[in-house]
């Protein structure tokens, strides 16, 4: 495969973190090993990365190279004091864009990557490079029956993104950059099939992947499971924790040894979210452990029976990916991403049809994995192997290599 002179539009990159920052930095590292690869990038993450880079000691010819972009302290204040991040966003990759140009790399292809939703995916225009966007998300819509998730301000939120997003077709950003864009990747099918109509070429890449070292053999072993599930993510609305509170309580109510689901992260409603717990009077059995590093929190999914994902607005969910590498099942929705990434032989997926119906759905699940050891095993080797199989890191940028080469063609 040619080595391309490859630039990658990387606004969240950060090493040792998940979601968006840790995509970023997957890309940079392993884009660089098949391609020279400038990463732009905030200048706020400048000191964990060379710290990072100093650590890993790369070969010259597998190193990015980083430039640093950020707006004025001005800008920066405004954004501390509640300016929208969409907002300093777009600005962002405006300046971005300016500092590329005052360097004449003269690349052969601008990679947009995080951040990248159908809103705003990127401003990659009239470019002398090939230019290719995503994997493009930012269509997910919480289902109606679950507003009730959201209270206050943050329901008028909901409901006005919601409607906002049915007006995609007048969004001049969205289509500016699919007119100029070689290539299109989009993160599930409805998006696709919703947003991607007229792209030059269009294709699916979920916008996350396996974790390397989740990769590594010492996985294959079955882990040894305890009484115990697990929920792991930022505690506000839209990742639905009240909901696994709900099916936890129906589905061990009278149950004397009850697991304990163990609750990983933290966020705006923590405190709603322990009051609910305590008037549910499940302080015994719902342990909040706060927000603890990566391996920690791999080690504790592979102890427990299932990870309870019931998030009613997630584009993919990486956690989803980690359970499965480290054989443990998942109860989530049948929908958005994660609907891409499970299959049944690995999960529980639920129905979201309505409130009453989708506890019923994880609290069913949540008592059989928990009755039914032998199934929770079947069903986490099943998980290994199919993430192995289609959702690896190495899988991905060679994917993206193969795109490159026909956008050049």
């Amino acid at each position: 495969m040619k080595r391309l002179k490859l630039v990658l539009s990387l606004y969240a990159c950060e090493p040792h973190r998940g979601s968006e920052p840790g995509v970023g930095w997957a890309w940079a590292l392993g884009m660089a090993k098949r391609h020279d690869t400038y990463v732009l990038t905030r200048a706020n993450n400048r000191e964990v990365i060379e710290e990072a880079l100093a650590k890993l000691q790369l070969p010259e010819t597998e190193t990015p190279k980083f430039i640093y972009v950020d707006l004025s302290p001005m800008m920066l204040k405004l954004k501390k004091k509640g300016m929208p991040i969409t907002l300093y966003y777009l600005l962002w990759q405006f300046k971005a864009c300016k500092a590329l140009n005052s360097l004449n790399l003269n690349a052969d292809i601008i990679h947009h990557i995080t951040f990248c939703s159908f809103a705003c995916p990127g401003v990659w225009w009239r470019r002398k490079e090939k230019v290719v966007l995503g994997p493009v998300g930012g269509m997910c819509i919480c289902p109606p029956a679950f507003f009730r998730l959201f209270k206050g301000s943050k329901l008028v939120k909901e409901v006005v993104r919601t409607f906002v997003l049915k007006l995609w077709r007048f969004n001049v950003f969205y289509h500016l950059s699919k007119k100029y864009a070689d290539a299109m990747l989009f993160v599930d099918k409805p998006t696709q099939d919703i947003v991607g109509q007229g792209a030059k070429l269009a294709t699916l890449m979920i916008d996350t992947a396996v974790p390397i070292e989740l990769e590594s053999s010492q996985y294959d072993a079955l882990p040894e499971k305890q009484n115990q599930f697990v929920f792991a993510g930022i505690l506000e609305p839209r990742k639905g924790f009240e909901i696994a509170v709900r099916a936890y309580g129906q589905a061990f109510s009278g149950v004397e040894e009850k697991p304990i689901l163990k609750v990983f992260g933290s966020g705006p409603e923590i405190d709603r979210y322990k009051e609910l717990v305590s008037e549910l009077g499940l302080c015994d059995s719902i342990v909040f452990q706060g927000r603890v590093p990566q391996t920690l929190l791999w080690d504790e999914i592979s102890r427990s029976k299932a990870l309870v994902f019931p998030s009613v607005r997630d584009t993919c969910g990486c956690v989803t990916q980690e359970a499965l590498a480290v054989q443990t099942p998942v109860i989530c929705f049948n929908h958005q991403g994660v609907s891409e990434v499970t299959d049944e032989a690995c999960a529980f997926r639920v129905e979201p049809s309505d409130w009453d119906t989708a506890i019923s759905g994880f609290a069913t699940a949540m008592k059989e994995l928990h009755d039914n050891p032998k199934r929770v095993e079947r069903m986490g080797q099943a998980g290994r192997k199919r993430v192995l199989q289609f959702f690896t890191w190495d899988m991905k940028f060679d994917g993206a290599s193969k795109i490159y080469e026909r956008v050049l063609k």
